[in-house]
């Protein structure tokens, strides 16, 4: 996971826009999606989440 944050940092807007301002980006050797934002100058991840788990909660924490 750890080279898959430095990919993220270098290339923050490489990845897709999946929800609203939301971007994903997946980490290899693991099921896992690191949701994030991003601006200008800095990155937020605000879930990594467990691709076997139900895709529609997702988001859920976001849309509170």
């Amino acid at each position: 996971m750890k080279h898959t944050i430095n990919y993220l940092e270098e290339n923050p807007f490489l990845f897709q826009i999946v929800y609203k301002d939301y971007r994903q980006v997946p980490v290899k050797k693991f099921p896992f999606v690191i949701l994030y934002k991003t601006d200008l100058d800095t990155v937020k991840v605000y879930r990594v989440f467990p691709m076997n788990m139900n895709p529609s909660g997702k988001f859920k924490i976001i849309r509170k």
